[in-house]
């Protein structure tokens, strides 16, 4: 067992080093080749001559790349598309500094303890507290767009977890999906929300 132990974290090792040395665009690379040719090539179309160039030697450097490595690519990733969403974890400071800034403090207090969701009638947030493979097994039959919204939602660890146990074949759609996500409309989440109750 102690045998085991440490050659996984020789593996871990190993993946951080790998991690950490690859470039800007072997980042790209890699995650080109996880969504799927057709996502790929529409990727492809509105880059320069040159981007097409680079990333494309890239890929054939990062297309042996170990599963460890990837899913630390795959995690940051996530991260960055978290950070880019309405639905970051700053959200709701960014919600109290401009209705400070219009109301003034105490008046922006009060309006604020009216209208802040109150986070445990949140089905969404509900997940932060789940194992991924309960995830997983709760959204593996939703749409691929319902499933990328969700994984924004979530810690990039926790959704990098949740995304490596769905369907593989679904598994680029989402990606692409997440790669595109930008803001996301108050009532597509109140949809999202109405999923989550049915479950």
């Amino acid at each position: 067992m102690a045998n085991v132990a440490m050659d996984e974290n020789q593996n871990n090792t190993e993946a951080v080093e790998q991690f950490e040395g690859l470039t800007g665009v072997q980042k790209c690379a890699i995650l080109m080749l996880l969504i799927g040719e057709d996502e790929a090539a529409n990727i492809m179309t509105n880059l320069s001559p040159e981007e097409v160039k680079s990333l494309g030697s890239s890929m054939y450097e990062v297309q042996d790349i170990d599963q460890e490595t990837v899913n630390l690519v795959l995690d940051e990733f996530l991260q960055i598309i978290k950070a880019n969403t309405a639905l970051g974890f700053g959200a709701s400071d960014y919600i109290s500094t401009v209705m400070s800034k219009a109301l003034g403090n105490e008046k922006a207090q009060s309006v604020l303890s009216k209208i802040t969701p109150q986070d445990a009638n949140n089905p969404i947030d509900i997940l932060q507290w789940m194992d991924a493979k309960s995830i997983s097994d709760l959204i593996s039959d939703e749409h691929p767009q319902i499933i990328a919204v969700i994984l924004s939602y979530l810690e990039s660890a926790v959704a990098s977890d949740v995304l490596s146990q769905l369907d593989p074949k679904l598994q680029p759609d989402i990606i692409y999906r997440l790669s595109t996500i930008e803001n996301i409309q108050p009532e597509a989440l109140k949809e999202l929300e109405k999923v989550m109750e049915k479950k």
